[in-house]
């Protein structure tokens, strides 16, 4: 029953998940940037 209720976790690599995730969400932007010429590309980009 002990091995049930373990839980399994690996903090640091699912820090260097989210790190990971960060970087590509902008990178992507910074590639929209690049290849359209423009800084807002779609609504989500401006909060105004």
């Amino acid at each position: 029953m002990g091995d049930l209720a373990r839980v399994n976790t690996n903090i640091a690599a699912l820090q260097s998940f989210q790190t990971l995730t960060n970087i590509n969400t902008r990178l992507v932007k910074a590639q929209e940037h690049i290849s359209t010429g423009k800084i807002v590309n779609k609504a989500s980009d401006s909060p105004s």
